[in-house]
């Protein structure tokens, strides 16, 4: 049976490491991720791989060409008889096919790609995600209470832009296409500092989500940000997560004004932009909520604080 592996996307939850190189080929110890999952597939007998790639595919192309003389020791005989002969041969029969599938192609779309390089009715299909965590589940769970595959959408960027101080009673809302998982980080942190009764409350923009949503949220609604002040004008946040691409959002000055509305007094707000017109455009219409730019990420990921009123 052959494993298809959708290895295309750009990563940007990993921005850190996914501007220089795809996902698949971030290492996880001294190997590539890619190559972990395809040593699990093996291990239970599964050595024919399609690899769907499109961000920098390039490199891990060159990475699978490259594979046999990187991690092996070889003996190599010049002049008219060249050969190569491998001593060590530490990656097994693998047959991978790589297959160019675009760098804005949705997960449909690179499947239909690799469709004439699947001649059986049944095949697996995975992504370069969760797979290194299957192995422990009830460990994972009691670290970061979400399951493995959830816990592929935490963005430890985020969580990283924010301060803590252990207060109770704290609201948090995101508006986004996850199930929460990085939302039920930042309760974890808050809850980790002391703080107790920490509400989620989450505007999502995928139906697919809301069963998973419900689990972690005092409230999740599957609407758009047109209906934001609708369904979370009436209280106030502490925290405010902007998981969607702040270019997808449509009317941004109005969606961010918005939320700097909600936004209690010292309370933060978190979001990303892929240039810097679009982060100037965002900090320009928070500006008028009256938060300010406290700390950035990689020029990437921003963080903003609603300034306290003076009496």
């Amino acid at each position: 049976m052959k494993t298809v592996i959708l290895c295309g996307s750009k990563g940007t939850r990993m921005r850190e490491e996914t501007e220089f190189r795809p996902k698949p080929l971030v290492n996880v110890g001294e190997n590539p991720i890619i190559w972990h999952i395809m040593k699990i597939y093996s291990h239970y007998g599964i050595h024919d791989f399609i690899l769907c790639v499109g961000y920098k595919g390039d490199m891990i192309k060159r990475y699978f060409m490259e594979m046999c003389w990187r991690n092996n020791d070889f003996t190599v005989t010049t002049g008219t008889k060249a050969d190569v002969i491998y001593h060590t041969t530490d990656e097994g029969n693998w047959n991978v096919t790589i297959v160019d599938t675009g760098a804005e192609t949705q997960t449909g779309g690179r499947i239909k790609r690799i469709e004439r390089y699947i001649n059986e009715d049944d095949f697996m299909l995975t992504y370069t995600k969760n797979n290194l965590a299957q192995r422990n589940l009830s460990l994972f769970y009691s670290k970061f209470g979400v399951h493995p595959w959830q816990a592929s959408f935490i963005d430890f960027n985020v969580i990283n832009l924010l301060e803590y101080d252990g207060q109770s009673d704290r609201s948090i809302l995101g508006i986004g296409m996850s199930c929460g998982s990085t939302l039920l980080q930042i309760k974890n942190m808050c809850r980790s500092k002391g703080g107790r009764n920490i509400r989620i409350f989450y505007l999502s923009g995928q139906e697919g989500n809301m069963t998973e949503l419900r689990s972690v949220c005092e409230t999740c609604v599957h609407a758009g940000t047109g209906e934001l002040l609708h369904w979370f004008g009436e209280k106030l946040y502490d925290y405010i997560v902007v998981e969607t691409e702040t270019d997808k959002l449509g009317n941004i000055q109005s969606v961010f004004q918005n939320l700097g509305s909600l936004l209690k007094e010292g309370g933060q707000l978190v979001c990303t932009a892929a240039n810097e017109e679009l982060a100037k455009l965002i900090q320009s219409s928070l500006a008028k909520e009256g938060l300010t730019l406290t700390k950035s990420h990689q020029n990437y990921y921003f963080c903003f604080t609603k300034s306290c009123m003076k009496d």
